[in-house]
């Protein structure tokens, strides 16, 4: 996926598809769900659902994008369906 960055007071992130960089703003990117790891209780935030892993081993393969409550320099990517099996949405 690359590396999420900030650029100034505009927030931007590099968004790689298959090898091809594309700078958008993140206002209109970011779905901005709150989840809980059932395993830990610690608190997530998703950033999107539909990031596209471009590895050769697994091309294609959906990701999630997402960061840790009180850690906003760290963001995380994880297979959809283990996500989805880890992690259960807070209402």
């Amino acid at each position: 996926l690359g590396v999420v960055g900030v650029a100034g007071s505009n927030p931007v992130v590099p968004i790689f598809f298959c090898g091809i960089s594309q700078y958008q703003e993140w206002e209109g990117l970011i779905m901005s769900i709150k989840f809980k790891h059932l395993k830990t209780g610690d608190t997530y935030e998703m950033l999107r659902d539909d990031v596209i892993n471009c590895t050769n081993a697994n091309d294609h393969q959906t990701m999630v994008l997402y960061k840790r409550d009180g850690f906003p320099d760290l963001i995380f990517v994880r297979e959809k369906e283990e996500f989805y099996n880890k992690f259960e949405e807070i209402k």
